[in-house]
């Protein structure tokens, strides 16, 4: 057997080749570089094909102008807007009912007029002076921990003595201390998140000696 000798190319091993009189073929780099892209005819042509995808822009009208938003597109920005009108103004009723006001009549005709990120901002700030400490997501989950454990979340809850009330079980210094008026229990579910992250925040959560730690 003919000793075999390895070439090397660019750091690649490339496998001898016998010529017709059974001798190693002497192989230079050119002539390796050559057979790699007979080995491989298409890869020019890939090349010019990946070139051309890297370079394609979106496509355009026929006017030259970019296509306009299709129905769909349309109809949910639509909707959107709406739920967004819906919400603030859900908001501003709160917040009115906290002091004791009223709404006015020609504000949902004022606020379909904003825009949507208008919209955004104002339903936020109404949300930080509705529900105070319990926009905060840790808070939330604190308060649901609580009024499941006092009244399995029944806003309308009393106690058989009748000393506690409502969704957090409040009494009724608890309840005015926090900002409450009248019955805990008459007040809206959301007003009664407001009072009990309030106490939660000034008073911790010995003022549910049981589910408070829990």
């Amino acid at each position: 057997m003919h000793a075999v000798s390895l070439q090397w190319c660019s750091g690649r091993n490339i496998s001898p080749v016998l010529n017709t009189t059974g001798q190693p073929a002497d192989r230079t780099r050119g002539s390796a570089l050559a057979d790699r892209r007979t080995r491989n005819p298409m890869r020019k042509t890939l090349m010019s094909v990946l070139a051309c995808a890297v370079c394609t822009v979106p496509a355009v009208a026929a006017d030259g102008q970019t296509p306009t938003a299709t129905t769909s597109q349309k109809a949910h920005a639509a909707r959107y807007h709406k739920h967004l009108v819906r919400k603030d103004h859900k908001l501003a009723k709160r917040k009115a009912y906290l002091h004791s006001q009223r709404v006015k009549r020609n504000r949902v005709a004022i606020i379909r007029s904003w825009s949507n990120l208008k919209l955004v901002h104002d339903i936020r700030k109404l949300r930080r002076q509705t529900l105070g400490p319990a926009r905060f997501p840790w808070m939330r989950a604190k308060l649901r921990r609580i009024s499941r454990c006092e009244s399995h979340n029944n806003p309308r809850a009393v106690s058989a003595s009748g000393t506690y009330r409502g969704k957090y079980q409040f009494s009724f210094r608890t309840w005015a201390a926090a900002g409450g008026h009248g019955d805990p229990a008459a007040a809206p579910g959301w007003e009664q998140d407001r009072r009990a992250a309030i106490a939660l925040r000034r008073w911790g959560a010995g003022q549910w000696p049981i589910c408070g730690y829990r």
